[in-house]
């Protein structure tokens, strides 16, 4: 048992050390999957963390947003946030519950963008297809 504990704890550690030395912010979209059908009501759950040493309370911090189409050129907010959100290495948490019933049906990609006090940036994008029968 003893070492078990000692290898989880050897693990976590250096899973703190990897992210200590990364040079740049985390943004992760978790849930959803990627490229998936969805309807009604989704939680989107991922992390949104500073690089090592950086400070994401700070006026920039993260947003999630979408945008129509596969490569959408506007993008409409739909939350924002000036703390880190999950933990690392992957306890994903709840950015946002999006009602996917407030728009058409068709493809949209939604988008974590992370920013740190160190003017760093990081992005996650998944694509889902809205399919609710709304035209």
């Amino acid at each position: 048992m003893k070492r078990v504990l000692l290898s989880a704890m050897f693990f976590c550690m250096a899973c703190l050390a990897a992210w200590a030395d990364n040079p740049n912010p985390i943004a992760i979209i978790d849930t959803p999957e990627d490229s998936l059908s969805v309807e009604g009501s989704i939680e989107i759950k991922g992390i949104a963390g500073p690089s090592g040493g950086a400070n994401l309370n700070d006026p920039k911090g993260w947003k999630l947003e979408y945008g129509a189409g596969d490569s959408p050129t506007t993008w409409t907010e739909l939350t924002h946030g000036h703390s880190p959100v999950g933990l690392l290495p992957n306890t994903f948490a709840p950015f946002y519950t999006w009602d996917t019933t407030s728009v058409s049906d068709e493809t949209y990609c939604v988008r974590l963008t992370v920013n740190d006090s160190e003017d760093k940036t990081a992005t996650d994008t998944h694509k889902y297809y809205v399919s609710n029968g709304i035209q």
